[in-house]
Formats: C-alpha cells, structure tokens, sequence
C-alpha cells in the first residue's frame, strides 16, 4: 500500500517535472518572440520617422515650388500687361 501511493506519488511528480519542462520551453519560445516583435516595433518606428522626415522635406519643397509658380505668374501677367494690343 505505502508503495503503491509512493508509486503514485512519483508518477505525479514526473507528470509535474515534465509539465514544467513544457513551460520553461513555451516560455523560452515566447520570450524570443517577444524579442523579435520589439525589434520589429523599432524598425516600424524608424521606418515611420524616416518617412515623416521625407514628407516634410517635400512639403517644404511643395511650398518652395509654389511660391516660385506665384512668381512666375506675377512676372508674367505684369509683362503681359505692359504689351500693348
């Protein structure tokens, strides 16, 4: 009797011993997918500041190219307006 509940014992120690193999692993696993998630996060982030950058760059360049057309427009309409008809 004591040896079978010591059998019993063993046996649900060993299914204990083996479940937490079985965490320690999906634990390990979960970790380097963590890992990569937040290398992925920071690229994105870089990514994204690189692109908001270069959207601001060609806004800049938008308005730089629009006044120069309002320049241009200017110079032509005065031009335009001192040739007689």
């Amino acid at each position: 009797m004591v040896i079978e509940k010591l059998d019993v014992l063993e046996s649900s120690l060993s299914k204990l011993l083996s479940e937490l193999a079985d965490i320690r692993r999906s634990q390990g696993e979960l970790e380097g997918q963590l890992s990569e998630a937040r290398r992925e996060s920071q690229a994105s982030s870089e990514s994204l500041r690189e692109r908001e950058r270069v959207i601001a760059e060609l806004r800049e360049e938008n308005s730089r190219l629009n006044r120069e057309q309002t320049e241009v427009r200017d110079r032509v309409e005065r031009i335009l307006s001192t040739i007689p008809e």
